[in-house]
């Protein structure tokens, strides 16, 4: 986590001309509402990010409706949008099924020296799968970069709505707490009983 797999994001919205604030989303709801308002004026985004998306994608919620019915979306959205990024601190926290189909994966690496403490390498490679069911990746290209790339403005902007999206998951956290603790307090009520 923290070796800047969101500030090479940014940097690729940069290169392609695009606003930050209209492509790059953390809440489902925002990236849908996007997704929608594009498909109404029969527009083609370029691309749309669902940054930290091992969240509201997570393997634990392979079960949520939202979940389902975006893993059957991404097979269809060309007409909408290009290009769909999902960035998370690891694969494995993504839902299978997104995790195992044919994209192009790129990780980001500490490539940074005393000199050059913020340098970064992203690799990105192809994931096929063949048709015998076995999976092979391929590298297709490295780019340095520095974590410093980003203006200031743009990083000030990102990390406050970033600082939004920890108190969506606190509040998540909370409630699901004080849910697990009234179940323990109705056991404790049954078994008393």
């Amino acid at each position: 986590m923290g070796v800047g797999k969101s500030t090479y994001c940014l940097l690729a919205i940069k290169e392609l001309g695009l606003n930050w604030k209209e492509h790059v989303f953390f809440r489902p709801k925002e990236f849908l509402e996007k997704i929608t308002e594009a498909y109404k004026k029969h527009e083609r985004l370029k691309v749309l990010v669902l940054d930290d998306a091992g969240y509201h994608l997570s393997s634990y919620e392979w079960h949520d409706p939202f979940v389902k019915e975006f893993v059957k979306f991404i097979s269809i959205p060309r007409p909408v949008i290009a290009n769909i990024i999902i960035t998370t601190p690891s694969p494995t926290l993504l839902v299978k099924k997104i995790r195992t189909m044919d994209s192009y994966v790129v990780k980001i690496i500490s490539n940074s020296s005393k000199d050059h403490p913020h340098r970064r390498m992203a690799k990105g490679y192809k994931n096929v799968l063949l048709p015998n069911g076995f999976r092979y990746t391929r590298l297709i290209f490295e780019d340095e970069f520095s974590l410093n790339a980003l203006d200031e403005t743009t990083r000030k902007e990102y990390d406050e709505y970033r600082y939004t999206y920890v108190g969506d998951a606190l509040t998540r956290m909370t409630i699901a707490l004080r849910d697990r603790e009234k179940d323990v307090e109705n056991r404790d009520r049954f078994i008393q009983a």
